[in-house]
This record gives structure tokens, sequence and C-alpha cells, in this order.
């Protein structure tokens, strides 16, 4: 009889532990991140156990992870209404969970519903105070999101994240000094992180002490070089250009081979419109990455060729990142753009239809294409069509506003829509605040030729930039005074405007296209940029030979061994090797027996080393290699450069030339008749990428 109970308490166990398997592995499935596998598991525990909370409270959570939230709310709901209303905690975690979904979704007022229950529930929790401060900061409600805050530190004085919190409160209410304080002893609390230097570096920036300012945010990157922290110090270069190069200086010395240095100093070159220096710190950053990542920094760089005026460098490289990576929207906008500026509307409209393929929303696109439409296709209702899907995405845009008037006023002979545009950049556009405004252009176009010289002269005494005269330059062009016209566009191109290209292109400078003042301005610009054209061309022309060959070339092998590999010749920064072509590696590796010699004998350094990399081996373990960079790679005469290697911890491991390392030098295929592996670039005779 013993052994019959035994039994059934056993069977009853097992059962119990089954009935639960599919509610622990749903919760763990979620935590792993796989939402599927966990929606299914918990949707097949509420099938057994539709009463059981934590299945609904899981499966929230899985809908929130999944952006589903109104399923998410309806989840929680089922969750609070099975729970046991003794477990007053747990009660009170459910109705914050809940309010922080509609915080997401944005219905503020239940939100707070939520979180007020949440507190009737354990007026101990200081997460739900903190997720009300959130709640109030989000809203505006400062001074309640301040009260939160304190009630939360005096549950828990050096509480974390209700310092945090606290801090962004009196932050944004202007409380500078108490902020400070808070900033300082979070500084205590947490001396090895970012986030306190963060902080009181924007606290000192309001208080007016940029050196201050400009130090912390310099501590903050060298423990964290995230964009916010970059982003800072750029920020502060606004106020102190000398300080904050410095401190980007030292930061390139201490991590020399930390790409996001490099490109943090470019960021601030060009803020301050000093492209070379700029684009020369993209180009070294460039060098420093790798090949899957270098689509980015050819982008950069076209970018700041673009900013410059150097219309066929930028679009060089922007055509270059497209070959590398051709998934971004953004660089078949502006390459089209570069297309369009140089005249060529087939290959602009191509990038552009390309770009919108990627990225149906993408106002810039739109505006481009519209442009092109307008100028160079003379095609007045796509262009409209164009400009108005740009509005629909956003409507306040003033340049999209400022081109459709013209649409409307010069082309479609609507003077009434006309009119609403121009009245409507006057009016989101007017206030002069720390940058030039488009309110002259608007003016303008109103036939308000008094009040909008009156303003373009208030902005281009107050501003002087390049930028500022060049615009006079074409307001005074359009209203046919041409030799105000040419003075400020003599004026623009002494502050550094070389943009030769667009000064070419732009239609507001028609009326002046034949004064000899006009042609001898373009005619010495052309003359002063030639050194400049042809220093850059090298530069530019290097960095795609140094990743690609530049010619088409063979290379012998040794008669073919098992599994798909080749004995082939070629050289490590000039070191002969023998290496063997391995059709299933990827990179680069040699063992450690040639780590110890390139090492010793000068052909590696340690400044070479980049770092560590686990990969997987057969047994199901994993190890891990070292990562160098060589210089100079060779192979049958062809050298390309900074390219990755690997050390494989084995002293008998020899060399592979893998797949990805080939690549580089071009597409290549094995021709096993003669013994020799064809490679074929598509650089052409100018060193660019065939487009």
């Amino acid at each position: 009889m013993r052994k019959i109970v035994l039994l059934c308490f056993l069977a009853c166990s097992f059962q119990g532990l089954s009935q639960s398997y599919h509610l622990q592995h749903g919760i763990n499935m979620y935590e792993a991140g796989s939402y599927d596998e966990a929606e299914s598991l918990l949707q097949e525990e509420i099938k057994k156990h539709p009463q059981e909370s934590k299945a609904y409270e899981y499966l929230g959570k899985v809908y929130e992870g999944k952006d589903s939230l109104q399923q998410a709310i309806k989840q929680f709901d089922l969750a609070l209404k099975f729970a046991a209303k003794t477990e007053t905690k747990r009660l009170a975690s459910l109705w914050k969970n809940k309010g922080i979904i509609y915080v997401k979704a944005e219905i503020n007022e239940k939100a707070l519903s939520c979180f007020e229950m949440a507190l009737k529930l354990n007026t101990q929790d200081v997460s739900v105070l903190l997720a009300r401060s959130d709640l109030f900061y989000r809203m505006d409600r400062l001074k309640e999101a301040k009260q939160d805050c304190e009630v939360a530190l005096k549950l828990d004085d050096l509480h974390y994240e209700s310092i945090v919190q606290y801090i962004y409160v009196l932050y944004q209410l202007k409380e500078y000094d108490p902020a400070l304080r808070m900033a300082q002893l979070l500084m205590k609390l947490k001396p090895g992180l970012d986030l306190p230097f963060s902080i009181r570096s924007k606290i000192y920036e309001h208080q007016g002490q940029i050196a201050l300012a400009i130090d912390d945010a310099y501590e903050a990157i060298r423990i964290e070089d995230s964009r916010s922290n970059q982003d800072q110090l750029i920020n502060l270069a606004g106020y102190d250009f000398e300080l904050s190069l410095n401190k980007a200086d030292l930061l390139v010395q201490e991590f020399p081979r930390r790409d996001l240095m490099l490109n943090l100093r470019a960021r601030i070159y060009q803020n301050n419109s000093q492209y070379e220096e700029a684009i020369a710190d993209v180009t070294k950053a460039m060098q420093l990455v790798r090949e899957d990542q270098e689509s980015y920094y050819l982008s950069r760089r076209g970018y700041l060729y673009d900013a410059w005026g150097f219309r066929q460098l930028a679009l060089n490289d922007y055509a270059e990142s497209i070959k590398r990576d051709s998934s971004a929207a953004s660089n078949y906008a502006m390459r089209g753009y570069q297309h369009m500026i140089l005249g060529n509307y087939e290959r602009a409209l191509q990038d552009y239809n390309k770009g919108l393929a990627l990225d149906p929303t993408d106002e810039i696109l739109y505006h481009f294409r519209g442009l092109a439409h307008m100028y160079l296709a003379k095609n007045y209702k796509a262009s409209l069509t164009d400009f108005n899907r740009s509005l629909a995405v956003n409507k306040s845009d003033v340049n999209t506003l400022l081109y459709r008037g013209r649409l409307y006023a010069h082309y479609l002979h609507e003077p009434n829509l006309a009119k609403t545009d121009f009245e409507t950049i006057v009016s989101v556009d007017s206030a002069l605040g720390e940058t030039s405004t488009s309110k002259y252009y608007g003016l303008l176009g109103l036939g308000k030729k008094i009040e909008a010289i009156s303003r373009l002269k208030e902005e281009v005494a107050k501003f002087q930039t390049a930028s500022d005269h060049y615009n006079a330059a074409c307001v005074y062009a359009i209203l046919g005074q041409n030799k105000e016209a040419i003075a400020h566009l003599d004026t623009s191109i002494q502050k550094g405007n070389v943009d030769l290209d667009y000064i070419k292109f732009d239609p507001d400078l028609v009326s002046i296209r034949q004064e000899g003042g006009y042609i001898q301005l373009l005619a010495n610009l052309s003359a002063k940029l030639i050194p400049i054209w042809k220093k850059e061309l090298t530069r530019q022309a290097s960095t795609f030979q140094g990743k690609y060959a530049n010619r088409d070339f063979e290379i012998p092998f040794l008669p073919q061994k098992r599994g798909g590999t080749y004995d082939v010749k070629g050289s490590m920064n000039g070191l002969k090797l023998d290496m063997l072509y391995d059709t299933g590696a990827s990179n680069i590796s040699i063992s450690q027996l040639e780590e110890e010699f390139m090492l010793k004998n000068g052909y590696l350094a340690e400044s070479d080393f980049v770092g560590e990399r686990s990969f997987s081996i057969a047994d199901g373990s994993s190890m891990k290699s070292k990562l160098y960079i060589v210089k100079d790679f060779e192979l049958g005469g062809v050298v390309i450069h900074n390219i990755e290697i690997s050390v494989m911890p084995n002293r008998k491991a020899g060399i592979l030339l893998g797949q990805s390392a080939m690549a580089r030098f071009g597409k290549f295929e094995v021709d096993n008749q003669r013994n020799i592996i064809k490679f074929t670039t598509n650089i052409n005779d100018n060193g660019f990428a065939a487009k």
C-alpha cells in the first residue's frame, strides 16, 4: 500500500514538473531574447493552466519586446486578474510594468494611473517612484518629477538611478548648484563610470565654466567613447575650439589604433570648416577598421568632400561606399546629389530611385529628386509630386517649401499656392537666433523686396559667414542687382566657399553668368583649386588602391592538394612566404612560430597588435587568436595595405590565405589547367572604382 501511495506522489510530482516546464522554458526564452519561441511556450502554458498569472505577465513582456503594445497591455490585465490578491508587492510590480507599456504607447494619463495604483500597493517601491518621475519629466511636469526623486532618495539616499534621475530633473529646472553637488556624489559612488563626468560636463557648460566642461567631456570619452560623449565635446568646441581640439589630440595619442578617436577629431575639424584636416583623419580611421566597416568611412569622407565642394571626389567615395555596402539609402541620395550638381540627370535619377526603393519614406531623396525633375528635366508635375511627398514626411521643411513655392510661382502658375508656401517659410523660420534663417527668401517670394533685403543685411551683418554672403549673392542676382551679387560671391569665396560646381549649377545665379566679374571669379577659384584637387585625388586614389588591386594579374600555384587547397607565394611587410590558399578559410592566419619570427625580425611590431577574437573549433569549444594589422601584403607584385591577420594558438599551423583576403585584390578564379589564379579588378585607369 505504501508503494502505491509513493508512486502516486511521484506521478503527481512529475505531472507538476511537466506542467511548469512550458512556463519556465518560456521565461528562459524571453530572457534570452527569443520572443517567438517564448510566445509559443507561454501560450501552451496558458492552454494548460488558463489562470497562471505569471504566464500572462511574461507573455505581456514578450509582446512589449515585439512592440505589440496593445496586446501586451491585455496580457498584463489578465496577469492582474489572476494574481493572488495577497501578493501586494507582485501586484504593484504588475501595475508598474503595465504603466511602463502605456508610457511607450504615449498614453500618459493611463500610465500615471497605473503608477499611482502601484504606489498604493507598495509605498516603498523606489522603482515605481522613478518610473513616475520619468513620466512627469517627459510631460514637462518637472516639479512633480523632482518631488518623486526626493521621496525615492529619502527611502534610499545612495540609490544610483534615483540620483541620476534627480540630476537630470534639477538640470532641466536650471538648479545647477544642487545638480552639481549630486553629480559629485554620483562620481564618488561610481568613480569608474562615464555618466557622472558626462552629466557634470553639461552642468559646467550651463554655468559657463567651459574649460571644466571640456575636461569632464574628455574624461567621459576616455572611459566610454560613446556617440553622446563625443557629441558633448564637439558641442563644447563651439565655445573653445582650441581646447577641445587639444583634448581630441590627446585622445588620438592615447588610443592610436581606435578609429573612433580619429573620427571624433575629424568631426571637430569639420564643424570648424577645416575639411582638409578632417579628411586626413577620416582617411587614417579607414585604415584601422575591418573591411566590412570601410563603407562607413568612405561615406563619411564623401560627405566631407561634398561639404568642402569637391563634387567629383565626393561622388567617387560614395560610389566606393555603395560598392562595399549597397543597403544604405542615404549613400544613393548623396551620390545622386553629386551627379545632379555635375549636371548628369539620368544617373542622378537612377540613384534617387534606388535609394527610394530601399527607403520609400526618405524625405531628402524626394526633395533631391524633385530638384532634378524641376531644374534638369523640366518635368514640373513629377517635381511637384516629389516635393509633396517630401513635405508629407516633414511638413515644415523650409528648403522644400521654398522650391515648391518657386515651382508654383514660376512654372505651374499657381500664385495663391506659392504665396501659402512663402508665408509658411516666413512664419516657421523667422527667429534670428544662433544661426541664419530663410525668412528673406520667403519675403522675396511674397514680393516684399525691401523687407527681404533689410532682413538679409541684418543676417549677413550678424553672422558674416561664407554661406551668408553666398545667399546674399543669390538674392541680389534674383533681383538683378548684379554688382552687389558678384561682390557678395567674391566675399563668400574669400571666406572659404570653394564649391565651384555648385556655383556653376545654382539657378539663382543665372543672371550674372555672363558678367565679366563672375567669369573672372570662377577662373581664379578654379586655378586656386587645382593643386588642392590634385593632392586630394592622390590621397583618394591611394586609399582605393591600398585596399584593392589596380590592375589585372595572375599568380601561379603548386599542383592542387586535397580539400581545395593551393600553395601560393606572396609577402607580408617584405617577408617572402609560402602560403596555403584554402577555399574553406576566410582571412589570413599564421602560426605562433611565424608570429615570433616576424616580431623578432621587425616584420611585425607590438603596435600592430589590435586585439583578440574568439573562434570555435571542431569539438565545439572556443579558443582565442591574436589579431595584427599587416601594412603591406603582396601577391603577384600587387600590394594592398592594412590587412588583418590572426595568429592561431598552434606553433605548427602554417600560413593560411582565405577567400575574403583574396577578394580584396579583386574578382578571382582558379585555372587548374594552367595552375594559375587569375585576378580581375574593377579599378579604372584613374584609380577609381568603375561606376
